[in-house]
């Protein structure tokens, strides 16, 4: 062995690899020369004799499974990296769709609550209607019952040659001004029949007046 070290002195390198933050380590990049840097160990020859075949091997194997792991480690990194990017891209694209439903909630949400109020306001508006036709309605059934009373009262003065028919139209009378005494409220022409009496009573009353 140190004859083959004399021999070797004087061109003895060692080629160790160039690395950086931004390289990768393969084995394609060992067989690159322009990655290695040398190193004259041709003035170390005292600590060479001292180095046996077995040593220098083991360092060489050694020095080998330390870049394979390298290489793997950044292979690794790189995967990593390629993930954490495609999971982030993922996850902008999911909050950026669960931003515009919630938008589209809330816009949703005041159309209701506009909606509800329209239908409210609406609701309010027909009531009123309700209340302003139910007093027409009373307004009318009165004219119409004053209307009879007075036919009647006609009738019994048209007949009130006898004593009799002048007691008949009195008590007439006096049975129309209880009838619209009664109206007091509402209530009176709530009945869609007694509004239907009414009417009937008072298209005979006329047609008897024309008669």
């Amino acid at each position: 062995m140190k004859s083959c070290l004399n021999r070797a002195e004087a061109d003895l390198v060692v080629r160790v690899p160039l690395f950086s933050a931004y390289d990768d380590i393969t084995s394609s990049n060992l067989g690159n020369k322009g990655n290695f840097m040398f190193v004259d160990f041709s003035s170390e020859t005292n600590m060479l004799e001292h180095l046996d075949d077995d040593f220098i091997s083991e360092v060489c194997s050694s020095l080998q499974e330390f870049i394979k792991e390298i290489a793997a480690v950044n292979k690794m990194l790189h995967e990593h990296t390629a993930t954490f990017h495609k999971q982030a891209s993922s996850l902008s694209k999911l909050m950026g769709s669960t931003c515009r439903d919630m938008s589209s909630q809330k816009e949703s949400f005041e159309a209701m609550k506009q909606g509800v109020k329209l239908i409210e306001s609406n609701g309010k508006e027909k009531d009123m209607e309700i209340v302003t036709l139910r007093r027409n309605i009373a307004l009318l059934h009165e004219a119409c019952t004053r209307s009879l009373m007075e036919i009647e009262n006609r009738k019994a003065e048209v007949v009130a040659k006898s004593l009799a028919a002048r007691n008949l139209g009195i008590n007439l009378k006096q049975q129309l001004m209880v009838m619209v005494a009664s109206l007091g409220g509402e209530s009176y022409f709530s009945s869609e029949e007694h509004v239907k009496t009414t009417a009937e009573k008072l298209l005979l009353a006329v047609k008897d007046l024309l008669a």
